[in-house]
């Protein structure tokens, strides 16, 4: 499986040393090719320190700061510029906690590159996703010496999405901005 097919994603609670075993061992992966996403963001401290420090590529914005979107003009606003922030430094966002076509399109319009929640799928053990354990089971095989599936071939063509990618869809607003 080629490293840039992988992504390892960490929280703030695993960084706290800044030059620590953690933050070493992520940009060895990161000089390998795997990705680094910087899991919940908006929770804890949220340093911004972490966003100029780390070899990350990919920003997840937590869920708590989307669950009050609609309601809340002040969680909007935070949304909206950590979003901007994360694609002005050429991060790809992921926005968690879509639960509402509503929300969708507000994160759309923030112009996050991703959404992840129930709205696109739930959360399931690996034997309930159709198509998925035949995959995972096929690219382990081809750690073995057998030929590995192509990206994509794990999921079937007809199943909802995990993770959604808000820049293809109508109505994207910020597509110039897209790193």
């Amino acid at each position: 499986m080629p490293p840039s097919s992988l992504v390892v994603e960490v929280t703030e609670a695993a960084l706290v040393e800044e030059e620590g075993v953690a933050v070493r061992t992520l940009r060895m992966l990161d000089d390998l090719g795997v990705r680094i996403a910087i899991d919940d963001f908006g929770t804890g401290y949220s340093a911004l320190g972490y966003l100029r420090r780390l070899p990350a590529s990919i920003l997840k914005i937590d869920k708590s700061l989307t669950a009050s979107l609609t309601e809340e003009p002040r969680a909007c606003a935070i949304a909206q510029h950590v979003t901007e922030l994360g694609r002005e430094i050429g991060l790809s966002v992921v926005v968690e906690g879509v639960e509402s076509p509503e929300v969708a399109d507000l994160v759309r319009g923030m112009g996050a590159h991703f959404g992840q929640g129930s709205l696109f799928g739930s959360a399931r053990p690996l034997a309930e996703v159709p198509g998925l354990q035949a995959g995972v089971a096929a690219a382990l095989n081809g750690l073995n010496g057998h030929a590995p599936t192509s990206p994509g071939s794990p999921r079937g063509p007809h199943d909802p999405p995990l993770v959604a990618d808000l820049s293809r869809q109508q109505g994207r607003a910020h597509r110039a901005a897209r790193p």
